[in-house]
């Protein structure tokens, strides 16, 4: 009976396992798939950071931060993807003013 009782924990740990691994790989591939040029396209003027980096489905990294003496914040990001290719993007109070990429496949 003992080993019966061992050997379902076991059987549940797996399934437990399985089910996270499965629902995991999904999120992780949609993460790391490379952005394209088409998603660059989509990125409009007036966008927030957020929403650059949710069409990316990328984060992005601050280049720089600063604040002009009227009170703007400027921030500048990055994609990158992992060939290189990237994204740069300078935001004013959280709005896209300006976006370049270079060595994105059109």
């Amino acid at each position: 009976m003992l080993k019966n009782f061992a050997r379902s924990k076991i059987g549940a740990v797996v399934i437990a396992l399985v089910v996270v691994v499965l629902f995991t790989i999904p999120s992780y591939l949609l993460q790391t798939a490379p952005f394209t040029y088409e998603e660059y396209k989509n990125i409009g003027m007036g966008m927030s950071a957020q929403e650059v980096s949710k069409e990316l489905r990328n984060k992005g990294k601050i280049l720089y931060e600063n604040k002009r003496s009227d009170g703007t914040v400027v921030t500048a990001y990055t994609w990158t993807n992992p060939d290189g290719s990237y994204v740069e993007a300078t935001f004013e109070n959280d709005r896209l003013r300006r976006k370049s990429e270079r060595g994105l496949s059109k």
